[in-house]
């Protein structure tokens, strides 16, 4: 069978399915009948936007908060373990540490705190997962409007 109008995956995946992505598209895993069943090629986009939620929410559960996950004492103590690799007669090689340490902490604070609000100010049909450009330009305009 194919799931073919948005309504019934949306409704499947409340139910509790599960979607996967294979070589040939979108397919759906009912855990009631223990069945998959194939996504309509016309919901491919629809399917890629709630994988890809899918796929952030299972993750979210696993690590719990990711705040707890990955904290600044973690990158304090990668650092010194870079730093105590690193030969202390090259300070370009020590500034390059600084330099990597102060972007990952960017990277950091911009993936946990605020990727995760601007996503939340845009509707489904901004987010482009084949042009993530079109959707950085969705989140630019989301915030300049409000």
């Amino acid at each position: 069978m194919v799931v073919g109008t948005e309504d019934e995956l949306i409704a499947r995946l409340r139910a509790g399915a599960r979607l996967a992505r294979d070589a040939r598209g979108f397919k759906v895993w009912d855990p009631r009948t223990n069945s998959w069943e194939r996504v309509s090629v016309e919901l491919r986009d629809l399917a890629a936007i709630l994988y890809a939620r899918q796929k952030y929410e299972r993750a979210r559960e696993r690590a719990g908060n990711l705040d707890e996950v990955v904290r600044e004492e973690d990158y304090s103590h990668m650092v010194s373990l870079i730093r105590q690799r690193v030969d202390p007669r090259a300070p370009i090689l020590q500034r390059w540490v600084e330099d990597v340490a102060w972007w990952q902490h960017v990277l950091h604070d911009t993936t946990t705190k605020i990727l995760p609000d601007l996503l939340s100010r845009l509707s489904i049909n901004e987010i482009d997962l084949e042009n993530p450009e079109r959707t950085a330009e969705a989140m630019v305009s989301a915030t300049t409007l409000s």
